[in-house]
C-alpha cells in the first residue's frame, strides 16, 4: 500500500460498540474523539479511515493530557463528549482555569440536557468564581424566558434568557414542520440563578441566565 492509499480493513474490535444506525437506516460511527458516516457500498473502506482517524486523535489527546494542555485535551473530543473530558481534568485546574474551561465547554455545547445534573453540580461549585458579585446587580426577582419546540415544553431546561425576543427567536428556530413553537416564562428569585452572562468567560447569548427548574411556568403558543 502506498502512502495515502485507501484500503479496506475491519474496524478495530474496541470500536465496534461505537457503530449505530440512525432513524433513516444509515450506518454511523460515534466515538468520544471522532464521528463519521459509513460508506454503505464499501463499509470496510470507512473502517480503514476511521481506524486511522482514531489513532491520530488518541495520540493528540494523550499528548495534550500528558503535557497539561487542558483546553487542547478537552477540544480533541467531539462536542457531545467535551463535558466528560472537562471532568477528567478537574483535579489539575486552578480556579481561573476551572471557570475559563467550563465556560468554553458551556458556550460550545448543544447537548446540555444530556448532562443536566453534571452541569448543575459544576456550575454550583464552591470554587471562588471571578465576578460572582455581578449577580447582585440583578433585581431580587426577574422574569425569565425560554423558547422551545419540544413536545414536553422543555421546562426542565437550564438555559433561560431575560430577553423575551431572544426566547421567541429560539422557539421559531427550533420549531419543526407540524410542531408548534412555545414560549415559556417564569418568575425566579435572584438567589436561584447560578449563572449569568454578566459573569466573566460566560457569554454564549446576551442576557442568558441559568437557573434550576423554575416553578409556575406559563406556556404561550407561538404561530410560526
Amino acid at each position: 500500500m502506498t502512502s495515502g492509499e485507501i484500503t479496506s480493513e475491519k474496524l478495530r474490535p474496541d470500536l465496534e460498540q461505537c457503530l449505530w444506525t440512525d432513524e433513516n437506516g444509515h450506518s454511523r460511527f460515534e466515538h468520544r474523539l471522532h464521528k463519521d458516516f459509513i460508506y454503505e457500498q464499501n463499509p470496510e473502506q470507512s473502517y480503514f479511515l476511521i481506524n486511522r482517524a482514531i489513532e491520530c486523535a488518541e495520540a493528540e489527546s494523550k499528548e495534550a493530557f500528558d503535557s497539561g494542555a487542558w483546553h487542547a485535551y478537552i477540544f480533541t473530543h467531539t462536542r457531545a463528549f467535551r463535558l466528560p473530558a472537562f471532568c477528567d481534568t478537574l483535579m489539575f485546574l486552578s480556579n481561573k482555569e476551572y471557570w475559563e474551561l467550563l465556560a468554553s465547554v458551556w458556550t460550545d455545547s448543544e447537548n446540555i440536557w444530556q448532562y443536566k445534573e453534571s452541569w448543575i453540580t459544576l456550575l454550583s461549585s464552591p470554587r471562588r468564581q471571578p465576578g460572582r458579585s455581578a449577580l447582585r446587580t440583578l433585581p431580587k426577582q426577574v422574569t425569565v424566558y425560554r423558547g422551545t419546540s419540544a413536545p414536553d415544553g422543555m421546562g426542565s431546561g437550564l438555559s433561560w434568557t431575560l430577553d423575551r425576543d431572544v426566547a421567541l427567536w429560539f422557539a421559531k428556530r427550533f420549531a419543526r414542520s407540524g410542531r408548534t413553537a412555545k414560549l415559556l416564562s417564569a418568575n425566579v428569585n435572584r438567589k436561584d440563578i447560578i449563572l449569568s452572562t454578566e459573569l466573566p468567560y460566560f457569554g454564549r447569548e446576551k442576557d442568558e441566565v441559568v437557573t434550576l427548574t423554575p416553578a409556575g411556568i406559563t406556556e404561550e403558543t407561538i404561530t410560526t
